[in-house]
């Protein structure tokens, strides 16, 4: 998209429903392409997709910290081997800080920026880590520069490192734990009351709309019985971006429902959809049960305090359900991953972008009166709108 493009679309308003929202994916995931997988081969990957990320945090305002740990991790991917290493992680977080502090005021955005070794980078989670920078982008852009946001709430945007769950044979804590036992409890200062929830991006741009398409098991209907039947009559499409949550809290309810909120107020009639999968707290071990507890949402769920006493934390998982889904490379074993960026897919990602934009404007900020009563008087500041945001695209 050119500037004289992005200028008129400022111009008219072009906005998702009510904030600027002009998203760029490609120029992100154009970076995570290659194998992140926290082996010494991969180490000039892994540094660029770091720094990447800490540059682009810092661009948008961000208050940007690194978290570092050691764990454990086997050099073998598919865990046949037994050579087992320790390797140091890095957690970069990005802070959109705000001065009120009471119940619910932090939010947490989060996606891994390594990937498993095994399967393609970009899918898991290299997309995950795009749409977490441009929500942090479009987040910042709105309640920084357009003059139509302000912040009420702390904001935490966090690029988890090493996660071992992914791992076949790697025994070590993910970076994840390290994360919301090692540095956001203390953030928080101890107090759980603080905390509002996380929304974590794990795989989220494989979407699929032929028949059969989509993976079902026993255990997902005996888990989540209405969105099995919705797959069913729709022919076994993956056509669904899951929102996976953890039954039995208000707070978590609450969560869910202003995610829900957001999505759908701005879906504008694509044939995707937001599956509210409400997971029931135990269950016989299923696969689906594995690769829910295999995201960093678990960290959150399975939280214990200073006296040992387990709070779940709410927390969603945003999630395409991974290797639950038609593999994307399926008929095509020699395209490269620039082919695999369709439109569909982008949109697909582009959505949950926009929602969690929504989401975070909705509760962790306020939308502020036009300062003129008219068109005419507002003009200059639609046009300083417009300037700021071609400077933002020149300096991408």
């Amino acid at each position: 998209m050119n500037l004289v493009t992005v200028a008129l679309l400022v111009l008219a308003g072009t906005v998702s429903g009510d904030f600027f929202a002009e998203v760029d994916l490609k120029q992100h995931m154009e970076t995570f392409f290659k194998d992140r997988y926290p082996i010494e081969d991969n180490r000039p990957t892994r540094e660029a997709a770091r720094e990447y990320i800490k540059n682009k945090f810092s661009y948008y305002g961000l208050e940007v910290h690194e978290q570092k740990f050691n764990t454990t991790i086997n050099t073998d991917p598919k865990g046949f081997g037994s050579n087992t290493v320790t390797v140091e992680g890095t957690n970069i977080i990005g802070i959109k800080k705000a001065i009120t502090q009471q119940a619910d005021a932090v939010v947490v955005v989060g996606a891994d920026y390594d990937s498993n070794g095994l399967s393609d980078p970009l899918f898991y989670n290299g997309a995950g880590v795009a749409a977490l920078l441009e929500v942090a982008h479009v987040y910042s852009f709105n309640t920084d520069w357009s003059g139509r946001f302000a912040d009420n709430f702390t904001t935490i945007f966090v690029a988890f490192d090493i996660n071992t769950k992914h791992y076949k044979g790697s025994s070590g804590r993910p970076g994840g734990y390290y994360f919301v036992n090692k540095w956001l409890w203390n953030y928080i200062d101890h107090n759980v009351h603080y905390f509002g929830g996380a929304v974590i991006l794990d795989s989220i741009m494989n979407v699929q709309y032929e028949p059969n398409t989509q993976t079902l098991t026993q255990n997902f209907h005996n888990l989540f019985p209405d969105t099995y039947q919705r797959v069913i009559e729709s022919g076994g499409k993956g056509d669904f971006l899951a929102m996976v949550s953890l039954k039995g809290s208000e707070d978590s309810t609450k969560l869910s429902d202003q995610f829900s909120g957001a999505y759908y107020k701005d879906r504008r009639g694509q044939r995707y959809r937001l599956e509210n999968m409400v997971m029931i707290n135990g269950g016989s071990l299923d696969p689906m049960i594995e690769l829910i507890v295999e995201c960093d949402n678990i960290h959150f769920w399975a939280f214990k305090d200073d006296r040992n006493n387990s709070i779940a934390l709410p927390a969603l998982l945003l999630t395409d359900t991974a290797t639950f889904r038609s593999n994307p490379k399926e008929g095509c074993s020699t395209c490269r991953p620039v082919d695999l960026l369709t439109e569909e897919r982008l949109e697909f990602v582009n959505a949950t972008v926009r929602a969690t934009t929504r989401f975070l404007l909705d509760r962790q900020a306020t939308l502020l009166p036009p300062k003129e009563s008219n068109a005419v008087s507002s003009l200059p500041s639609i046009l300083m709108t417009a300037l700021m945001m071609c400077l933002v695209r020149l300096n991408k």
